[in-house]
């Protein structure tokens, strides 16, 4: 009795560890491939929706844009994406116009990719510059969610840009922890022969 009390708990445990916003570290994230090489680590999380959220990693040394890191996620795998330099004194430089990976795409006519950045993966702001803008450092999250922006560019009278929901980012569900945890112990446990 004492022992499935223990196991509930620390599933318990578990779940509320996972489920209050104390934001993520890269060890935490579900990375799909690796690109670029080097002491310091990014993650590129791209969120297609219905449950379809993938995250990439980056490593570098010196300096590096977020351009950087898509651009060698690129390069590396089987993710795609395609991207428009509005690089003017009132445009912010490159913004996304399509992501494509695993069958999913993100981006048409006249949207764009949101961008989003964050320090911890789970608190995400909308910056006002795009990718090529963006000064990476170690351990930050870059990502872009399923909804689009509207941009018909400047000047145009109908000129939208709404930020829409931020991504998600990709980690092991607190279920499949709290059946880990659950499970362990009887796996490890050897059958006595009866007597």
């Amino acid at each position: 009795m004492k022992k499935s009390f223990g196991i509930a708990a620390a599933c318990l445990a578990l779940l509320v560890a996972a489920t209050t916003g104390h934001g993520y570290t890269i060890d935490d994230v579900i990375i799909e491939y690796w690109a670029g090489s080097g002491d310091d680590e990014a993650v590129l999380v791209v969120d297609f929706g219905s449950s379809a959220n993938y995250a990439f990693g980056y490593r570098w040394n010196g300096s590096a844009v977020s351009w950087d890191m898509l651009d060698a996620i690129d390069a590396a795998g089987s993710l795609e994406k395609t991207a428009t330099n509005y690089g003017t004194v009132t445009a912010p430089g490159w913004l996304v116009d399509t992501i494509s990976y695993d069958g999913h795409t993100m981006g048409v006519g006249n949207y764009f990719a949101n961008f989003f950045i964050s320090d911890d993966g789970e608190n995400w702001t909308v910056p006002n510059y795009g990718v090529s803008s963006r000064s990476l450092s170690d351990g930050v999250f870059d990502g872009f969610g399923e909804a689009y922006s509207e941009w018909y560019g400047l000047g145009h009278p109908d000129n939208v840009y709404e930020p829409a929901d931020p991504p998600t980012t990709p980690i092991p569900e607190p279920a499949a922890l709290c059946l880990l945890a659950v499970g362990a112990p009887a796996l490890l446990r050897r059958r006595r022969p009866r007597a």
